[in-house]
């Protein structure tokens, strides 16, 4: 049987990923530098790891350029394009950052470009126990939503059946899916028409994830 036995973590736990992708406001960034001051090593790992993670995209997006663009085709399919995604995420928080409020940077964006502001708001249940998410896009027309998932120790989502490709990167903590167990920056792709197990974490974890809303669950 699978020990689901949780550990205690610091309340700043998963805040690592969010200061080095610019997803906290200027007073929950400050709180968190203070709370680094203060010596917590937990944080201190997580910080560094969350800042290897996206020197990695970097750099995965850079060979992407150098290879050629991106393929017209709308499915997603290989991890280089969800790292560019992720890349081009962490591009427009830091857009977002300057002074012009998120409605006077839209007003000026080209047709059909739209921006999430950097911002601790926006989360809210997912409707399983111990899981929220922050939806970041919705395409109508693939019936396809792209989110932040934050799953709290001992969380877990349940089986479910693809209908299209899903993908998935982790941004901080572990993920276990059936025998493996995912860590932070380690990238799946479930195809289409395949399972999912029950996948739950026993530290926490907040996940990108790219998935069709109309997947089959299997409880």
């Amino acid at each position: 049987m699978i020990d689901r036995t949780t550990h205690a973590r610091c309340e700043f736990h998963e805040t690592a990923v969010l200061y080095v992708l610019g997803s906290l406001d200027p007073e929950a960034s400050v709180a968190f530098q203070e709370h680094l001051q203060d010596g917590c090593d937990d944080c201190q790992e997580e910080l560094q790891e969350a800042r290897e993670t996206v020197a990695e995209i970097d750099q995965a997006a850079a060979l992407d350029e150098l290879e050629g663009p991106l393929p017209e085709d709308p499915t997603p399919r290989p991890d280089g394009l969800l790292r560019n995604r992720l890349l081009r995420r962490v591009e427009k928080e830091a857009q977002a950052g300057s002074e012009s409020s998120p409605n006077e940077a839209s007003e000026e964006l080209p047709p059909g470009i739209s921006i999430v502001a950097q911002s601790t708001e926006g989360w809210g249940p997912m409707g399983f126990e111990g899981i929220d998410w922050k939806i970041l896009a919705v395409d109508e027309e693939r019936d396809f939503v792209t989110a932040l998932i934050r799953m709290k120790p001992g969380a877990s989502y349940p089986a479910h059946r693809h209908v299209a490709v899903e993908e998935c990167y982790v941004l901080s903590g572990e993920l276990h899916v059936g025998p493996q167990v995912m860590k932070t920056g380690d990238y799946q792709v479930a195809e289409k028409e395949s399972v999912h197990p029950v996948q739950w974490t026993e530290t926490g974890c907040t996940l990108f994830v790219t998935s069709s809303r109309s997947n089959e669950m299997l409880v």
